[in-house]
């Protein structure tokens, strides 16, 4: 797979800090589309020892992809 978090070289990311997201797609198999406006799609795929993304939205919402598992959806927590 990916290797460990920890040691993974995330610099080929970093052009797209601050970048617009058009689209983000959570599939239920697990992996994680996200589209930018520059046209760059990325895809994170499950992994068996860790969660390998989760975003938060809007009222609070939070989408956790469990290792191997379908995502998840997490209850708003107060104050959040």
């Amino acid at each position: 797979m990916f290797g460990v978090p920890e040691t993974q070289d995330v610099a080929a990311a970093l052009p797209l800090f601050g970048t617009k997201v058009v689209s983000t797609v959570a599939f239920k198999s697990g992996p994680l589309r996200m589209v930018f406006e520059d046209g760059t799609h990325l895809t994170w795929p499950t992994d068996a020892a860790f969660e390998a993304w989760q975003i938060t939205g809007p009222g609070g919402w939070r989408f956790v992809s469990l290792p191997w598992r379908r995502p998840r959806r997490l209850v708003r927590l107060h104050g959040e």
